[in-house]
């Protein structure tokens, strides 16, 4: 039996607590960092030389292996339902062996040139392309934790997230929330964001904020600390 479990949020725990029998063993939450050092908000010179690469000007991001929880099909028809915005959709990850036909649905859609599957960047590409997205997206329908929001956050980028899970926990007021099941509301958190410079510019000093409070976070200390706690302990 185990001495004692860590999770990387206290929604986790929850779920844990709900769905597994371990009334008796301790739960730890142990949130994660993310690499400051390459996502921020510091621009510079080479940006524009990466933008081209990707032939990207105006953009929704968003970023995740295109797995069906992440729920990239609904996000491809609510954008399908803003062709009126000068903005294109680039979707950064691995394409999902699970749902093969996901790349077809902008063709079937009449969006094609409007919708970029980029596959995988380095992470120092990603930070430029946080960096100079209009906005950023993540319709997930269930994370644990969910670095890419906390990425994006540190990079500036106004987020729009998800409203189930561990996601409000992580962003907290720096980002604006849809909900992932409504399509509409997809549609609606992307034309809100995508055309108010007011609520863009909010949304980036209190992402920025709230991404201050993860910067320095290490998670072996921690971690450490947790199995010196347990370790003589008899089950």
């Amino acid at each position: 039996m185990s001495r004692a479990i860590v999770t990387l949020s206290a929604q986790t725990k929850k779920d844990v607590e709900q769905y597994f029998n371990c009334d008796r063993i301790p739960i730890h939450v142990v949130y994660q960092g993310y690499r400051s050092d390459i996502f921020n908000s510091n621009y510079k010179y080479q940006d524009s030389h990466v933008l081209s690469k990707y032939r990207l000007n105006r953009f929704l991001l968003c970023v995740g292996e295109t797995r069906p929880y992440k729920n990239i099909r609904r996000l491809i028809q609510a954008f399908a339902q803003l062709k009126q915005l000068d903005l294109d959709l680039a979707i950064v990850g691995k394409p999902s062996k699970i749902d093969t036909t996901l790349t077809d649905l902008p063709q079937q859609l009449g969006i094609q040139e409007k919708v970029k599957f980029l596959g995988y960047v380095s992470d120092a590409d990603l930070a430029v392309l946080y960096r100079s997205a209009t906005a950023f997206i993540f319709p997930s329908l269930y994370e644990g934790f969910g670095i890419p929001p906390l990425e994006a956050m540190a990079c500036g980028c106004p987020a729009i997230v998800s409203q189930v899970a561990s996601l409000p926990e992580v962003c907290g007021d720096g980002a604006y929330y849809i909900d992932p099941m409504d399509i509409e509301s997809i549609t609606k958190g992307i034309y809100r964001v995508a055309t108010n410079l007011e609520l863009q510019k909010t949304l980036r000093i209190e992402g920025l904020n709230r991404a201050k409070w993860f910067q320095n976070r290490e998670m072996f200390p921690q971690i450490q600390s947790i199995l010196d706690e347990h370790r003589f302990v008899r089950s």
